[in-house]
Protein backbone atom coordinates (compact mmCIF):
# COMPACT_ATOMS: atom_id res chain seq x y z
CA UNK A 1 0.00 0.00 0.00
CA UNK A 2 1.25 3.47 -0.90
CA UNK A 3 -0.26 6.41 1.01
CA UNK A 4 0.42 10.06 0.09
CA UNK A 5 -0.10 12.73 2.78
CA UNK A 6 1.12 16.03 4.16
CA UNK A 7 2.87 15.95 7.56
CA UNK A 8 3.00 18.98 9.88
CA UNK A 9 4.18 17.27 13.06
CA UNK A 10 6.74 14.74 14.18
CA UNK A 11 5.24 11.27 14.03
CA UNK A 12 6.11 8.45 16.34
CA UNK A 13 6.45 5.37 14.20
CA UNK A 14 6.81 1.87 15.49
CA UNK A 15 8.13 -0.58 13.01
CA UNK A 16 7.16 -4.09 13.95
CA UNK A 17 9.30 -6.69 12.31
CA UNK A 18 7.83 -10.19 12.09
CA UNK A 19 9.72 -13.18 10.79
CA UNK A 20 13.03 -11.28 10.46
CA UNK A 21 15.99 -13.56 11.30
CA UNK A 22 17.89 -10.64 12.79
CA UNK A 23 15.33 -10.13 15.63
CA UNK A 24 14.01 -13.67 16.23
CA UNK A 25 13.11 -14.45 19.85
CA UNK A 26 10.16 -15.81 21.94
CA UNK A 27 8.55 -12.41 21.58
CA UNK A 28 8.94 -9.93 18.78
CA UNK A 29 11.07 -6.99 19.65
CA UNK A 30 10.34 -3.45 18.66
CA UNK A 31 12.58 -0.67 17.62
CA UNK A 32 11.31 2.81 18.08
CA UNK A 33 12.77 5.58 16.13
CA UNK A 34 11.77 9.16 15.99
CA UNK A 35 11.68 10.44 12.50
CA UNK A 36 11.37 14.09 11.77
CA UNK A 37 10.14 15.05 8.33
CA UNK A 38 10.70 18.74 7.88
CA UNK A 39 8.14 20.89 6.25
CA UNK A 40 8.37 21.60 2.52
CA UNK A 41 10.35 18.42 2.16
CA UNK A 42 8.94 15.56 0.08
CA UNK A 43 10.20 12.28 1.40
CA UNK A 44 9.23 8.67 1.07
CA UNK A 45 9.33 6.20 3.89
CA UNK A 46 9.81 2.67 2.59
CA UNK A 47 8.48 -0.14 4.78
CA UNK A 48 10.33 -2.82 2.90
CA UNK A 49 7.50 -5.34 3.28
CA UNK A 50 7.12 -4.65 7.04
CA UNK A 51 3.99 -3.62 8.87
CA UNK A 52 4.03 0.12 9.71
CA UNK A 53 1.99 1.30 12.68
CA UNK A 54 1.40 4.92 13.73
CA UNK A 55 0.89 5.15 17.54
CA UNK A 56 0.28 8.87 17.83
CA UNK A 57 -3.26 10.00 18.56
CA UNK A 58 -3.41 12.22 15.49
CA UNK A 59 -1.79 12.20 12.15
CA UNK A 60 -2.23 15.51 10.38
CA UNK A 61 -1.07 16.50 6.95
CA UNK A 62 0.14 19.89 5.74
CA UNK A 63 3.05 19.10 3.50
CA UNK A 64 3.59 16.55 0.80
CA UNK A 65 5.08 13.25 1.77
CA UNK A 66 4.47 9.55 1.26
CA UNK A 67 4.57 6.24 3.04
CA UNK A 68 5.13 3.10 1.01
CA UNK A 69 4.77 -0.16 2.93
CA UNK A 70 5.44 -2.25 -0.17
CA UNK A 71 3.74 -5.59 0.58
CA UNK A 72 3.02 -4.66 4.19
CA UNK A 73 0.15 -2.85 5.89
CA UNK A 74 -0.24 0.69 7.27
CA UNK A 75 -2.29 0.99 10.47
CA UNK A 76 -3.48 4.16 12.25
CA UNK A 77 -4.64 3.68 15.85
CA UNK A 78 -5.68 7.28 16.27
CA UNK A 79 -7.42 9.74 14.01
CA UNK A 80 -6.29 10.29 10.43
CA UNK A 81 -6.93 13.85 9.30
CA UNK A 82 -6.25 14.58 5.64
CA UNK A 83 -6.28 18.19 4.50
CA UNK A 84 -5.39 17.45 0.90
CA UNK A 85 -5.77 14.48 -1.42
CA UNK A 86 -5.36 10.88 -0.24
CA UNK A 87 -4.62 8.22 -2.83
CA UNK A 88 -5.09 4.57 -1.90
CA UNK A 89 -3.86 1.91 -4.29
CA UNK A 90 -5.36 -0.90 -2.20
CA UNK A 91 -8.43 -1.22 0.02
CA UNK A 92 -9.34 0.73 3.17
CA UNK A 93 -10.58 -1.32 6.12
CA UNK A 94 -12.47 0.79 8.69
CA UNK A 95 -13.11 -2.34 10.78
CA UNK A 96 -16.53 -1.10 11.94
CA UNK A 97 -15.27 2.39 12.74
CA UNK A 98 -17.26 5.50 11.86
CA UNK A 99 -16.52 7.49 8.71
CA UNK A 100 -17.34 11.09 9.68
CA UNK A 101 -18.27 13.33 6.75
CA UNK A 102 -18.95 16.87 8.05
CA UNK A 103 -17.14 19.49 10.16
CA UNK A 104 -19.25 19.16 13.34
CA UNK A 105 -18.90 15.36 13.27
CA UNK A 106 -22.70 14.58 13.36
CA UNK A 107 -22.96 13.15 9.81
CA UNK A 108 -21.28 9.81 9.14
CA UNK A 109 -21.36 6.32 7.68
CA UNK A 110 -20.98 3.35 10.02
CA UNK A 111 -20.95 -0.44 9.59
CA UNK A 112 -20.46 -1.53 13.20
CA UNK A 113 -23.28 -4.14 12.78
CA UNK A 114 -22.45 -7.07 10.50
CA UNK A 115 -23.94 -6.76 6.98
CA UNK A 116 -25.51 -3.37 7.78
CA UNK A 117 -24.63 0.22 6.87
CA UNK A 118 -26.06 3.10 8.94
CA UNK A 119 -26.26 6.64 7.55
CA UNK A 120 -26.16 9.25 10.34
CA UNK A 121 -27.39 12.79 9.64
CA UNK A 122 -27.65 15.42 12.39
CA UNK A 123 -26.51 12.87 15.00
CA UNK A 124 -29.39 10.46 14.18
CA UNK A 125 -29.37 7.22 12.08
CA UNK A 126 -31.74 8.28 9.29
CA UNK A 127 -31.13 5.49 6.72
CA UNK A 128 -30.05 1.86 7.01
CA UNK A 129 -28.95 -0.51 4.26
CA UNK A 130 -28.86 -4.33 4.57
CA UNK A 131 -28.57 -7.16 2.07
CA UNK A 132 -32.37 -7.32 1.81
CA UNK A 133 -33.45 -3.69 1.81
CA UNK A 134 -32.92 -0.01 2.46
CA UNK A 135 -34.76 1.46 5.47
CA UNK A 136 -35.82 5.12 5.31
CA UNK A 137 -36.95 5.35 8.99
CA UNK A 138 -40.00 7.37 7.93
CA UNK A 139 -37.98 9.84 5.85
CA UNK A 140 -39.08 11.13 2.46
CA UNK A 141 -37.72 9.72 -0.81
CA UNK A 142 -37.53 12.80 -3.05
CA UNK A 143 -37.79 11.94 -6.76
CA UNK A 144 -37.52 15.15 -8.77
CA UNK A 145 -35.20 18.15 -9.08
CA UNK A 146 -37.41 20.75 -7.35
CA UNK A 147 -38.09 18.39 -4.42
CA UNK A 148 -41.91 18.51 -4.62
CA UNK A 149 -42.46 14.87 -5.71
CA UNK A 150 -41.64 12.12 -3.23
CA UNK A 151 -42.53 8.86 -1.49
CA UNK A 152 -43.06 8.94 2.30
CA UNK A 153 -43.91 6.35 4.94
CA UNK A 154 -44.09 8.64 7.95
CA UNK A 155 -47.32 6.96 9.15
CA UNK A 156 -47.14 3.30 10.13
CA UNK A 157 -48.34 0.91 7.37
CA UNK A 158 -49.05 3.80 4.99
CA UNK A 159 -47.27 5.03 1.86
CA UNK A 160 -47.94 8.60 0.70
CA UNK A 161 -47.15 9.60 -2.90
CA UNK A 162 -46.54 13.34 -3.18
CA UNK A 163 -46.75 15.14 -6.54
CA UNK A 164 -46.23 18.91 -6.86
CA UNK A 165 -46.11 19.26 -3.04
CA UNK A 166 -49.50 17.52 -2.53
CA UNK A 167 -50.15 13.97 -1.29
CA UNK A 168 -52.07 12.68 -4.33
CA UNK A 169 -52.10 8.93 -3.60
CA UNK A 170 -52.02 6.87 -0.41
CA UNK A 171 -51.42 3.13 -0.09
CA UNK A 172 -52.23 1.11 3.01
CA UNK A 173 -52.35 -2.62 3.72
CA UNK A 174 -56.02 -2.72 2.67
CA UNK A 175 -56.53 0.02 0.05
CA UNK A 176 -55.13 2.58 -2.36
CA UNK A 177 -56.58 6.10 -2.09
CA UNK A 178 -56.65 8.20 -5.26
CA UNK A 179 -57.74 11.51 -3.61
CA UNK A 180 -60.16 12.14 -6.55
CA UNK A 181 -57.43 11.53 -9.16
CA UNK A 182 -58.09 9.46 -12.32
CA UNK A 183 -57.05 5.84 -12.74
CA UNK A 184 -55.87 5.79 -16.38
CA UNK A 185 -56.07 2.32 -17.93
CA UNK A 186 -54.79 2.47 -21.52
CA UNK A 187 -51.71 3.54 -23.43
CA UNK A 188 -53.12 6.70 -25.07
CA UNK A 189 -54.51 8.02 -21.74
CA UNK A 190 -58.15 8.41 -22.88
CA UNK A 191 -59.70 5.55 -20.88
CA UNK A 192 -59.96 6.04 -17.10
CA UNK A 193 -61.97 5.74 -13.88
CA UNK A 194 -62.48 8.94 -11.85
CA UNK A 195 -64.32 9.86 -8.63
CA UNK A 196 -63.76 13.64 -8.46
CA UNK A 197 -67.45 14.15 -7.57
CA UNK A 198 -68.51 12.93 -4.13
CA UNK A 199 -70.26 9.52 -4.16
CA UNK A 200 -69.90 9.21 -7.93
CA UNK A 201 -67.66 7.15 -10.24
CA UNK A 202 -67.23 8.20 -13.87
CA UNK A 203 -65.98 5.71 -16.48
CA UNK A 204 -64.24 7.41 -19.40
CA UNK A 205 -63.73 5.61 -22.73
CA UNK A 206 -61.99 7.21 -25.72
CA UNK A 207 -61.98 10.60 -24.02
CA UNK A 208 -65.71 10.71 -23.10
CA UNK A 209 -67.60 9.79 -19.92
CA UNK A 210 -69.75 6.85 -21.13
CA UNK A 211 -70.93 5.31 -17.85
CA UNK A 212 -71.55 6.55 -14.32
CA UNK A 213 -72.03 4.93 -10.92
CA UNK A 214 -73.83 6.78 -8.12
CA UNK A 215 -75.47 5.46 -4.96
CA UNK A 216 -77.81 2.56 -6.00
CA UNK A 217 -77.65 3.63 -9.67
CA UNK A 218 -75.63 2.65 -12.76
CA UNK A 219 -76.17 5.01 -15.70
CA UNK A 220 -75.25 4.51 -19.36
CA UNK A 221 -74.86 8.10 -20.51
CA UNK A 222 -76.38 9.39 -23.75
CA UNK A 223 -75.04 7.50 -26.77
CA UNK A 224 -73.88 4.51 -24.69
CA UNK A 225 -75.51 1.08 -24.50
CA UNK A 226 -75.60 -1.85 -22.07
CA UNK A 227 -75.08 -5.29 -23.62
CA UNK A 228 -75.47 -8.43 -21.50
CA UNK A 229 -76.39 -12.09 -21.96
CA UNK A 230 -78.13 -12.26 -18.60
CA UNK A 231 -79.52 -9.65 -16.19
CA UNK A 232 -80.75 -11.16 -12.92
CA UNK A 233 -82.88 -9.57 -10.23
CA UNK A 234 -81.13 -8.37 -7.08
CA UNK A 235 -84.02 -9.11 -4.72
CA UNK A 236 -85.61 -12.52 -5.08
CA UNK A 237 -89.09 -12.41 -6.64
CA UNK A 238 -88.91 -8.71 -7.53
CA UNK A 239 -87.92 -9.04 -11.20
CA UNK A 240 -86.06 -6.40 -13.24
CA UNK A 241 -87.75 -3.11 -14.21
CA UNK A 242 -86.55 -1.65 -17.53
CA UNK A 243 -88.09 1.80 -18.10
CA UNK A 244 -91.44 0.78 -16.56
CA UNK A 245 -91.43 -2.68 -18.22
CA UNK A 246 -91.21 -5.36 -15.54
CA UNK A 247 -89.25 -8.47 -16.61
CA UNK A 248 -89.88 -11.24 -14.12
CA UNK A 249 -89.63 -15.05 -14.06
CA UNK A 250 -89.22 -15.38 -17.84
CA UNK A 251 -92.01 -12.97 -18.76
CA UNK A 252 -92.59 -9.26 -19.43
CA UNK A 253 -95.31 -7.46 -17.45
CA UNK A 254 -96.86 -4.81 -19.72
CA UNK A 255 -99.64 -3.77 -17.32
CA UNK A 256 -97.84 -0.45 -16.85
CA UNK A 257 -98.46 0.45 -20.49
CA UNK A 258 -97.77 -0.59 -24.09
CA UNK A 259 -94.29 -1.63 -25.17
CA UNK A 260 -93.28 0.52 -28.15
CA UNK A 261 -90.65 -1.10 -30.32
CA UNK A 262 -90.22 1.59 -32.97
CA UNK A 263 -92.36 4.62 -33.79
CA UNK A 264 -95.91 3.22 -34.06
CA UNK A 265 -94.95 -0.49 -33.86
CA UNK A 266 -95.25 -2.16 -30.49
CA UNK A 267 -96.99 -4.53 -28.10
CA UNK A 268 -100.29 -3.34 -26.67
CA UNK A 269 -101.56 -3.61 -23.13
CA UNK A 270 -101.60 -7.16 -21.80
CA UNK A 271 -105.06 -7.00 -20.19
CA UNK A 272 -107.89 -9.49 -19.88
CA UNK A 273 -105.61 -12.34 -20.97
CA UNK A 274 -104.89 -10.68 -24.33
CA UNK A 275 -101.75 -9.34 -26.02
CA UNK A 276 -102.05 -7.09 -29.09
CA UNK A 277 -99.28 -6.54 -31.64
CA UNK A 278 -99.49 -3.10 -33.19
CA UNK A 279 -98.13 -2.30 -36.67
CA UNK A 280 -98.49 1.21 -38.10
CA UNK A 281 -100.66 1.93 -35.12
CA UNK A 282 -103.19 -0.80 -36.00
CA UNK A 283 -103.89 -4.03 -34.17
CA UNK A 284 -102.71 -6.71 -36.59
CA UNK A 285 -102.18 -9.77 -34.35
CA UNK A 286 -103.74 -10.76 -31.03
CA UNK A 287 -102.72 -13.55 -28.69
CA UNK A 288 -105.15 -14.89 -26.10
CA UNK A 289 -104.93 -17.84 -23.77
CA UNK A 290 -106.74 -19.99 -26.35
CA UNK A 291 -105.89 -18.59 -29.79
CA UNK A 292 -103.83 -16.38 -32.06
CA UNK A 293 -105.84 -13.91 -34.12
CA UNK A 294 -104.18 -12.62 -37.28
CA UNK A 295 -107.04 -10.36 -38.43
CA UNK A 296 -107.10 -11.43 -42.12
CA UNK A 297 -103.31 -11.09 -42.41
CA UNK A 298 -101.24 -13.67 -44.23
CA UNK A 299 -99.29 -16.19 -42.18
CA UNK A 300 -96.07 -17.11 -43.99
CA UNK A 301 -94.57 -20.50 -43.16
CA UNK A 302 -91.31 -20.77 -45.10
CA UNK A 303 -88.10 -18.79 -45.60
CA UNK A 304 -88.77 -17.43 -49.11
CA UNK A 305 -92.31 -16.28 -48.19
CA UNK A 306 -94.16 -18.19 -50.94
CA UNK A 307 -95.96 -20.67 -48.67
CA UNK A 308 -98.69 -19.25 -46.47
CA UNK A 309 -102.15 -19.36 -44.92
CA UNK A 310 -104.54 -16.55 -45.82
CA UNK A 311 -108.10 -15.84 -44.76
CA UNK A 312 -108.94 -12.50 -46.35
CA UNK A 313 -112.26 -13.95 -47.64
CA UNK A 314 -114.86 -14.53 -44.94
CA UNK A 315 -115.22 -18.18 -43.87
CA UNK A 316 -112.48 -19.35 -46.21
CA UNK A 317 -108.84 -20.38 -45.76
CA UNK A 318 -106.49 -20.36 -48.74
CA UNK A 319 -103.36 -22.52 -48.71
CA UNK A 320 -100.61 -21.08 -50.92
CA UNK A 321 -97.62 -23.21 -51.88
CA UNK A 322 -94.89 -22.02 -54.23
CA UNK A 323 -96.75 -18.75 -54.77
CA UNK A 324 -100.09 -20.23 -55.95
CA UNK A 325 -103.25 -21.29 -54.12
CA UNK A 326 -103.32 -25.11 -54.12
CA UNK A 327 -106.12 -25.83 -51.65
CA UNK A 328 -109.09 -24.00 -50.14
CA UNK A 329 -111.06 -24.72 -47.00
CA UNK A 330 -114.62 -23.38 -46.88
CA UNK A 331 -117.67 -24.32 -44.83
CA UNK A 332 -118.03 -28.16 -45.08
CA UNK A 333 -115.67 -28.26 -48.05
CA UNK A 334 -112.02 -29.00 -48.79
CA UNK A 335 -111.22 -28.13 -52.37
CA UNK A 336 -108.05 -28.85 -54.35
CA UNK A 337 -107.18 -26.45 -57.11
CA UNK A 338 -106.78 -27.71 -60.69
CA UNK A 339 -103.49 -29.56 -61.03
CA UNK A 340 -103.26 -30.38 -57.33
CA UNK A 341 -103.26 -34.06 -56.30
CA UNK A 342 -104.42 -35.58 -53.02
CA UNK A 343 -102.11 -38.35 -51.87
CA UNK A 344 -103.06 -40.31 -48.74
CA UNK A 345 -102.45 -43.75 -47.33
CA UNK A 346 -105.81 -44.01 -45.55
CA UNK A 347 -109.15 -42.20 -45.92
CA UNK A 348 -111.64 -43.24 -43.24
CA UNK A 349 -115.36 -42.60 -43.15
CA UNK A 350 -116.48 -39.76 -40.91
CA UNK A 351 -119.87 -41.33 -40.04
CA UNK A 352 -119.88 -45.00 -39.03
CA UNK A 353 -121.14 -47.37 -41.79
CA UNK A 354 -121.45 -44.48 -44.25
CA UNK A 355 -118.29 -45.28 -46.17
CA UNK A 356 -116.44 -42.82 -48.38
CA UNK A 357 -117.81 -41.75 -51.74
CA UNK A 358 -115.35 -40.73 -54.45
CA UNK A 359 -116.95 -39.32 -57.59
CA UNK A 360 -120.06 -41.52 -57.25
CA UNK A 361 -118.18 -44.71 -56.28
CA UNK A 362 -118.80 -45.85 -52.70
CA UNK A 363 -115.81 -47.26 -50.86
CA UNK A 364 -117.08 -49.00 -47.72
CA UNK A 365 -115.78 -51.66 -45.35
CA UNK A 366 -113.12 -52.78 -47.81
CA UNK A 367 -115.54 -52.95 -50.75
CA UNK A 368 -115.99 -50.91 -53.91
CA UNK A 369 -119.69 -50.40 -54.56
CA UNK A 370 -120.64 -48.91 -57.89
CA UNK A 371 -124.04 -48.54 -59.50
CA UNK A 372 -122.38 -49.22 -62.84
CA UNK A 373 -119.34 -50.98 -64.18
CA UNK A 374 -115.87 -50.17 -62.95
CA UNK A 375 -114.13 -49.17 -66.14
CA UNK A 376 -110.38 -49.16 -66.58
CA UNK A 377 -109.28 -47.22 -69.59
CA UNK A 378 -107.55 -49.11 -72.37
CA UNK A 379 -103.88 -49.42 -71.66
CA UNK A 380 -104.37 -48.64 -67.96
CA UNK A 381 -103.98 -51.05 -65.10
CA UNK A 382 -106.27 -51.66 -62.15
CA UNK A 383 -104.28 -52.52 -59.06
CA UNK A 384 -106.15 -54.34 -56.31
CA UNK A 385 -105.12 -56.34 -53.28
CA UNK A 386 -108.18 -58.58 -53.30
CA UNK A 387 -111.19 -59.26 -55.55
CA UNK A 388 -113.74 -61.19 -53.49
CA UNK A 389 -116.67 -63.15 -54.92
CA UNK A 390 -120.08 -61.67 -54.28
CA UNK A 391 -121.68 -65.09 -53.50
CA UNK A 392 -120.01 -68.06 -51.82
CA UNK A 393 -118.41 -70.61 -54.17
CA UNK A 394 -119.26 -68.59 -57.27
CA UNK A 395 -115.86 -67.05 -57.67
CA UNK A 396 -115.11 -64.02 -59.76
CA UNK A 397 -115.68 -64.07 -63.49
CA UNK A 398 -113.24 -62.13 -65.58
CA UNK A 399 -113.92 -62.22 -69.29
CA UNK A 400 -115.21 -65.80 -69.32
CA UNK A 401 -112.71 -67.27 -66.89
CA UNK A 402 -113.49 -67.90 -63.24
CA UNK A 403 -111.19 -67.32 -60.34
CA UNK A 404 -112.39 -69.52 -57.49
CA UNK A 405 -110.77 -70.89 -54.35
CA UNK A 406 -107.26 -69.89 -55.47
CA UNK A 407 -107.71 -71.63 -58.83
CA UNK A 408 -108.05 -70.18 -62.31
CA UNK A 409 -110.78 -72.03 -64.16
CA UNK A 410 -111.05 -71.23 -67.81
CA UNK A 411 -114.01 -72.18 -70.01
CA UNK A 412 -111.44 -74.03 -72.07
CA UNK A 413 -107.71 -74.25 -71.82
CA UNK A 414 -105.92 -71.23 -70.49
CA UNK A 415 -104.41 -70.13 -73.73
CA UNK A 416 -103.17 -67.12 -75.56
CA UNK A 417 -103.67 -66.48 -79.24
CA UNK A 418 -100.04 -65.74 -79.63
CA UNK A 419 -97.81 -66.28 -76.62
CA UNK A 420 -97.65 -65.77 -72.88
CA UNK A 421 -95.21 -63.01 -72.10
CA UNK A 422 -93.42 -62.93 -68.81
CA UNK A 423 -92.13 -59.47 -68.10
CA UNK A 424 -89.00 -60.41 -66.19
CA UNK A 425 -88.39 -63.94 -64.86
CA UNK A 426 -89.91 -67.40 -65.06
CA UNK A 427 -89.31 -68.19 -61.43
CA UNK A 428 -90.23 -71.73 -60.28
CA UNK A 429 -89.96 -72.16 -56.54
CA UNK A 430 -86.89 -73.92 -55.12
CA UNK A 431 -87.92 -77.27 -53.62
CA UNK A 432 -86.35 -79.14 -50.72
CA UNK A 433 -83.36 -81.31 -51.72
CA UNK A 434 -84.18 -85.03 -52.19
CA UNK A 435 -81.43 -87.45 -51.06
CA UNK A 436 -81.56 -90.34 -53.54
CA UNK A 437 -80.38 -93.89 -52.97
CA UNK A 438 -79.04 -96.56 -55.31
CA UNK A 439 -81.95 -98.14 -57.24
CA UNK A 440 -84.41 -95.76 -55.57
CA UNK A 441 -87.21 -93.60 -56.94
CA UNK A 442 -87.36 -89.80 -57.26
CA UNK A 443 -90.69 -88.23 -56.26
CA UNK A 444 -90.40 -84.55 -57.33
CA UNK A 445 -92.35 -81.82 -55.53
CA UNK A 446 -91.93 -79.03 -58.09
CA UNK A 447 -90.20 -77.93 -61.25
CA UNK A 448 -86.92 -76.82 -59.63
CA UNK A 449 -85.86 -80.03 -57.81
CA UNK A 450 -82.39 -80.32 -56.20
CA UNK A 451 -81.05 -83.86 -55.53
CA UNK A 452 -78.03 -85.27 -53.71
CA UNK A 453 -76.54 -88.65 -52.63
CA UNK A 454 -74.25 -89.87 -49.88
CA UNK A 455 -72.28 -91.89 -52.44
CA UNK A 456 -72.30 -92.54 -56.19
CA UNK A 457 -75.70 -94.10 -57.01
CA UNK A 458 -77.86 -95.11 -59.99
CA UNK A 459 -81.66 -95.13 -60.40
CA UNK A 460 -84.24 -95.76 -63.14
CA UNK A 461 -87.58 -94.49 -61.80
CA UNK A 462 -89.18 -91.04 -61.46
CA UNK A 463 -92.79 -90.74 -60.29
CA UNK A 464 -95.05 -89.56 -63.15
CA UNK A 465 -96.69 -86.15 -62.66
CA UNK A 466 -99.33 -84.28 -64.69
CA UNK A 467 -99.25 -83.91 -68.43
CA UNK A 468 -97.16 -80.84 -69.31
CA UNK A 469 -95.22 -80.62 -66.03
CA UNK A 470 -91.60 -79.62 -66.45
CA UNK A 471 -88.95 -81.06 -64.13
CA UNK A 472 -85.38 -79.72 -63.75
CA UNK A 473 -83.17 -82.10 -61.71
CA UNK A 474 -80.02 -80.46 -60.31
CA UNK A 475 -77.30 -82.42 -58.48
CA UNK A 476 -76.12 -80.18 -55.63
CA UNK A 477 -73.63 -82.70 -54.21
CA UNK A 478 -70.21 -83.97 -55.33
CA UNK A 479 -71.39 -87.62 -55.53
CA UNK A 480 -72.48 -88.72 -59.05
CA UNK A 481 -76.12 -89.68 -59.62
CA UNK A 482 -76.69 -91.79 -62.79
CA UNK A 483 -80.21 -91.88 -64.27
CA UNK A 484 -80.79 -94.87 -66.58
CA UNK A 485 -82.57 -94.58 -69.93
CA UNK A 486 -85.23 -97.19 -69.23
CA UNK A 487 -88.88 -97.65 -68.30
CA UNK A 488 -90.76 -94.34 -68.08
CA UNK A 489 -87.57 -92.32 -68.45
CA UNK A 490 -86.94 -91.49 -72.08
CA UNK A 491 -83.37 -90.28 -72.49
CA UNK A 492 -80.78 -90.05 -75.21
CA UNK A 493 -78.75 -92.46 -73.11
CA UNK A 494 -77.80 -92.95 -69.45
CA UNK A 495 -77.20 -89.52 -67.85
CA UNK A 496 -74.48 -89.20 -65.18
CA UNK A 497 -75.12 -86.00 -63.15
CA UNK A 498 -72.06 -84.61 -61.42
CA UNK A 499 -72.08 -81.61 -59.05
CA UNK A 500 -74.19 -78.72 -60.51
CA UNK A 501 -75.15 -80.82 -63.63
CA UNK A 502 -78.83 -80.56 -64.68
CA UNK A 503 -81.40 -82.76 -66.51
CA UNK A 504 -84.62 -81.16 -67.84
CA UNK A 505 -87.64 -83.43 -68.43
CA UNK A 506 -91.21 -82.94 -69.72
CA UNK A 507 -94.01 -85.20 -68.46
CA UNK A 508 -96.60 -86.40 -71.02
CA UNK A 509 -98.71 -88.06 -68.34
CA UNK A 510 -97.03 -91.47 -68.97
CA UNK A 511 -93.33 -90.86 -69.42
CA UNK A 512 -90.62 -88.33 -68.61
CA UNK A 513 -89.12 -87.15 -71.86
CA UNK A 514 -85.68 -85.54 -71.95
CA UNK A 515 -85.65 -81.88 -73.09
CA UNK A 516 -82.09 -80.98 -72.21
CA UNK A 517 -79.09 -81.83 -70.08
CA UNK A 518 -76.09 -79.78 -69.05
CA UNK A 519 -72.69 -80.95 -67.83
CA UNK A 520 -71.48 -78.10 -65.57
Amino acid sequence: MRTSFRVATIILVVIVVAGCGLFQSAEHRAIRERIAIESNQADTFIGGGWDIKFYSDTVRSSETGSIDSAAGNVQFDGTLSIGGVATFAGSIDLDGAELTLDADADTSITADTDDQVDFEIGAADEYTMTASGMYFQGNELVLDADADSSLTVSTDDQLDIELNSTDEYTLTATAMYFQANSLVLDADIDTSITADTDDQIDIELNGSDDFQFTINTFTALSGSAIEANTINETTGGSGVNVDSVLLKDGSADLTLGPLTLQNDEGIGNATNGEIDFLISGNREFTFTSTSMEIWANELFLDADADTSLHSDVDDQIDFTLGGQVDAVFAANLFQLSTGTVLEVDVVNEETADAGVTVEGVLLKDGEVVSTGAITVAFGSILYVSDIIEASADEGVNIEGSSLIDSNIIAGAALTTTTFMEIGTWLRPSLQSTIVVTNGGTITPTGTYQPISAVAAVGLDDIVIMSDGDVLVLTNVDSNTVTITDTGVIMLSGNIALGEYDTLTLLCDGTNWIQIATSNN
